[in-house]
């Protein structure tokens, strides 16, 4: 069930980075059961989703671990620093150059 996906083609350990839920990201990962390179409809991964949303703290845990690519793009070849850029998360930018 951990990789169960909603209608946006969303799991719930993407979820749990798109909405800022640190402990259940941790929780989900440590179960070893979950995609970390999991995507959406749009091809947006765990890393794209919380850089969007200026989720600084995700996007440097995230960015710890050894499988988590900076540079994978969405269906419209966006990276995770087009998304902070676009949004103005300057902080996120800074980490992501």
């Amino acid at each position: 069930q951990q990789d169960t996906r909603d209608l946006s083609g969303q799991t719930p350990v993407f979820l749990a980075a798109k909405y800022r839920r640190i402990e259940v990201l941790r929780l989900l990962l440590e179960d070893g059961r979950v995609d970390i390179g999991t995507r959406d409809n749009f091809s947006q991964t765990l890393l794209h989703a919380s850089a969007e949303r200026g989720h600084e703290d995700i996007v440097r845990f995230l960015l710890s671990l050894p499988t988590m690519d900076v540079n994978q793009t969405d269906t419209y070849h966006r990276t995770p620093l087009h998304l902070a850029a676009e949004s103005g998360h300057v902080d996120i930018v800074r980490f992501l150059l």
